[in-house]
């Protein structure tokens, strides 16, 4: 038996309506997909029955059941967007189920984005380890370090850089909110994008519990991060990003990036 997953209920109808629209999935293919989603064969046929040659209500009250968790659903994960897209996958409709998944995760990203650039801290750090997980580039991370001293330049330098990751590869944005939770003065924010995935999805990097990092007395916003990160080798298989100013020399954030990275980094951008 599937696990059931985090479940949508019948307010989400609409936006599931729509999202499959979208996403260009077929509306005359409704019987197959209630069948590969856990409905019963005589359900099925009893919306037929009430719907002839109607395919665009019998595709509403199909999903509707689906919702609603009738017959067989939660055997088959639960009604969600990560069963929905395992059905898709089965009646062969993978370009369907990749562009529904794609299309929720830019959703995510973008119904997060206000607040992310109201609240996010430590910008560079946080560009730093990205490069670290070869989400983000090169030229993305100095144009993150270069929006300095402006702490809105820089978070938006840096969000502007995850959404194009995001959008070449919707699943970055794992990384990127499993990134934000190792740093706690972020770690609000990234547990709220991992929410909103759960919501929809159950993966391993969903439900993975990030490994904090700690802080020192860092202060909520990003007054410390400037490019002096690249000067300070912590050992030879890592260096310590260590932000500072003259008007808070004791507030800092050291965050561990390997050496290797600093000296690629170091020599194609003099900062």
């Amino acid at each position: 038996m599937a696990t059931i997953r985090s479940c949508l209920g019948l307010d989400d109808l609409v936006d599931v309506l729509d999202l499959l629209k979208r996403c260009g999935f077929a509306e005359t293919r409704w019987y197959d997909l209630g069948l590969r989603l856990g409905l019963l064969k005589r359900t099925l046929d009893v919306i037929e029955k009430n719907h002839p040659h109607d395919v665009s209500r019998c595709m509403t009250e199909c999903l509707s059941q689906w919702l609603g968790r009738a017959d067989n659903v939660d055997s088959r994960g639960g009604a969600n967007l990560g069963s929905l897209s395992d059905a898709l996958r089965s009646m062969n409709e993978t370009a369907v189920a990749e562009k529904l998944k794609h299309d929720v995760l830019i959703n995510i990203f973008n119904n997060r984005h206000t607040v992310l650039s109201q609240s996010l801290c430590d910008s560079v750090s946080i560009a730093w380890l990205l490069y670290a997980e070869r989400m983000l580039t090169q030229e993305a991370v100095s144009r993150v370090v270069s929006a300095s001293p402006s702490i809105p330049n820089q978070r938006e330098a840096l969000l502007t850089a995850v959404k194009e990751a995001v959008q070449t590869d919707p699943n970055s944005l794992h990384t990127f909110a499993n990134v934000l939770c190792t740093m706690s003065t972020n770690v609000s924010l990234g547990q709220a994008i991992l929410d909103d995935i759960r919501k929809y999805f159950c993966t391993p990097e969903a439900d993975a519990v990030p490994v904090m990092v700690k802080d020192h007395n860092v202060v909520a916003d990003d007054s410390t991060s400037t490019a002096d990160e690249t000067n300070t080798i912590q050992s030879e298989s890592s260096s310590t990003i260590t932000d500072s100013l003259s008007s808070q020399p004791s507030s800092q954030v050291e965050v561990p990036v390997p050496k290797h990275l600093i000296e690629e980094f170091s020599s194609k951008f003099r900062l």
